[in-house]
């Protein structure tokens, strides 16, 4: 038996597979902004934390000193943080900065960990907001040979600030950064 459909709901289901093909990257995709990435994987709790920007996994701690052993118990994995003569490894995870939420690398801490090195390949979070820390940002500390590029607007757009190495104080951008790059 055949369904029969007007050209009412031949129109209304022709629309409907045209939206659902734009919402999942059909035609018209290529000109969208990018997306923000989905909230994080997030073990523990505490004020200092490690996000792993390529599994999207947040490991927290209470103290500074804890979270090494922390990632480790969540993850199977080290993140190291190493001078520019770090070697990558797929056996550990390289920290290419820490943001701090009060100058002089004080308050709340977020180690930034990738398996990407910054040398050859620009590494990129588009929206702070996602991991709480959108407009939070007062210092930072850069390793593994990046420099830290702090962006005032999601998307990498809107005023700059960088590429530095480190910064206890990051003047007029404190508080107002929604993304960050690293490079070299």
């Amino acid at each position: 038996m055949a369904i029969r459909f007007t050209a009412r709901k031949r129109f209304a289901l022709l629309a409907l597979v045209g939206a659902v093909a734009l919402s999942i990257g059909g035609a018209g995709a290529a000109n969208a902004a990018p997306t923000s990435p989905p909230p994080p994987i997030i073990h523990g709790s505490g004020d200092h934390c490690s996000f792993n920007i390529d599994t999207n996994v947040m490991v927290c701690a209470d103290q500074e000193s804890q979270l090494a052993s922390a990632v480790v118990a969540a993850t199977g994995k080290e993140a190291v943080k190493a001078d520019g003569s770090a070697k990558f490894s797929p056996q550990v995870n390289t920290v290419v900065g820490t943001i701090y939420s009060f100058p002089s690398y004080g308050g709340r801490s977020l180690d930034l960990v990738t398996s990407s090195n910054c040398q050859t390949s620009l590494i990129s979070y588009t929206n702070l907001a996602t991991i709480g820390w959108d407009n939070d940002i007062d210092s930072f500390k850069s390793y593994s040979g990046c420099k830290t590029t702090l962006w005032e607007n999601t998307g990498f757009t809107g005023s700059k600030y960088g590429p530095y190495v480190d910064k206890t104080s990051i003047g007029v951008i404190a508080n107002q950064a929604s993304s960050i790059t690293w490079g070299n």
